[in-house]
């Protein structure tokens, strides 16, 4: 061969070889390009669970009705994941949102909702029963899960009119400390004596009934995630030593609690869905605030239970009657 022949095959080769270089590079943008690309036809929501319990599965499935209608659910292109109780997977999936261009970020809790507050103050962000009061940030909208700590404690007196002694167990989160001494203020100016007990991790849950006093008259669960993920363990326990068990949750009825006295959790996500809505076409979620459910109450009901801990059903009546609220009856888990 000689050089002028070699030379030409040489070139010939570098420019297959370049070509097919490029052909490689094209495709591998084009992939990336559709990958980024929202739909321009749909509002891409993101929705970020905590983890999944009843409580939690109920807020997210009213949010998905919500969101779902005729009107909307053409129009929005929703995405659910759970974060499995770890902060690492909540962040990894909020930043997934985030890089893919969600239009809106739903957290559902506490920290879920603080996630998305740290990692973006652009995207809009609606936080459903999570304890963020303070955070104050111009993208950030919510439904707030608070407790009416005095109509609590009244019902709870009315229902057991001899109370003398209350037990409270809660997560140690400072919206919970408050709580519980609101309810201490409140207990105090009528001689009833409370003792709270503080939880910081599940595995706690299980040397909790030793701290329990034998002749406590009420079990009171504050709810929150943490407490919740271990309600058969406290139903167990009540169930155990006839003690009533109420919680600040519907959900924790259907395994065995007495009475509730709260906003339903569809509700919850009823609200966070239509907030999401509002922004979708044009308000701001600073100009929308934070909404407070505290005083759309209903008591709910477990006949079984009440029985069970020979508890009055009739004086739960009288309580709603009085009140004027709705009672709702709960069936409990088989």
């Amino acid at each position: 061969m000689s050089i002028l022949n070699y030379y030409l095959v040489k070139d010939v080769k570098s420019v297959l070889i370049s070509l097919g270089l490029i052909v490689v590079g094209v495709f591998w943008l084009v992939h990336y390009s559709l990958s980024k690309s929202p739909n321009t036809n749909k509002i891409k929501v993101g929705v970020v669970l905590p983890v999944e319990h009843d409580a939690i599965n109920s807020i997210a499935r009213g949010l998905i009705k919500e969101l779902s209608d005729e009107k909307w659910k053409d129009r929005i292109s929703l995405s659910v994941k759970n974060g499995l109780a770890d902060l690492g997977t909540m962040q990894s999936i909020v930043e997934g949102y985030l890089y893919d261009d969600v239009d809106v970020l739903i957290p559902i809790g506490t920290a879920p909702s603080q996630i998305c507050a740290k990692l973006t103050t652009k995207v809009p962000i609606v936080s459903v029963a999570g304890d963020i009061q303070d955070i104050k940030q111009d993208n950030l909208a919510a439904v707030l899960n608070l407790e009416n700590e005095e109509k609590v404690f009244d019902m709870i007196c009315d229902i057991i009119p001899n109370l003398k002694k209350l037990s409270i167990i809660c997560a140690v989160r400072d919206v919970f400390i408050e709580q519980s001494n609101q309810i201490k203020k409140l207990a105090d100016k009528k001689g009833v004596q409370v003792n709270v007990l503080f939880i910081n991790n599940s595995s706690e849950m299980y040397q909790l009934a030793s701290h329990i006093p034998s002749d406590t008259q009420l079990l009171l669960v504050l709810k929150d995630n943490l407490v919740l993920s271990a309600l058969p363990l406290l139903v167990s326990y009540a169930n155990e030593h006839k003690i009533p068990f109420f919680c600040t949750s519907q959900s924790c009825l259907e395994y065995g609690g007495t009475c509730s006295l709260c906003t339903t959790e569809e509700d919850l996500g009823r609200h966070g869905g239509a907030l999401a809505k509002k922004i979708i076409e044009g308000q701001r979620p600073s100009d929308l605030g934070y909404i407070d459910l505290r005083n759309e109450l209903q008591v709910f009901l477990n006949e079984a239970a009440c029985k069970r801990h020979n508890l009055s059903i009739d004086l739960v009546g009288k309580y709603a009657k009085k009140n004027n609220l709705e009672i709702v009856k709960i069936k409990e888990h088989q």
